[in-house]
């Protein structure tokens, strides 16, 4: 009788040649490279515009501007808090109701 051979199974990864089988890497490495390329502009666009806000803006103005406006939002909450009953949120209100007299004919329903 003949000798016994154990069948081996081929995958369809021992099919494709070893071209096709780096494809995924040198994918991935491209979209690494493009990702650090981006990252890279991205960085020099915000220091670019970090500098130009910097040149063109006036510190001075902005903190003047900042102050207007709470200054603007406290006299609009005051007049907000004319009108209101409840002029402080955080103060709580009891209310509390008693009898001065006893039913006479009492019911189960309030």
């Amino acid at each position: 009788m003949g000798k016994k051979v154990a069948p081996t199974k081929k995958s369809v990864a021992d099919k494709k040649p070893k071209a096709a089988q780096a494809e995924p890497e040198v994918a991935d490495s491209i979209m690494i490279a493009q990702k650090k390329a981006n990252d890279i502009k991205i960085k020099q666009h915000i220091s670019a515009m970090n500098a130009k806000v910097l040149q063109e803006v006036d510190l001075k103005q902005v903190v003047s501007a900042a102050k207007a406006l709470k200054a603007f939002a406290k006299q609009q909450s005051e007049k907000l808090a004319e009108k209101s009953l409840l002029t402080d949120e955080d103060q709580t209100v009891h209310v509390t109701f008693t009898m001065t007299q006893v039913p006479t004919n009492p019911s189960p329903k309030p």
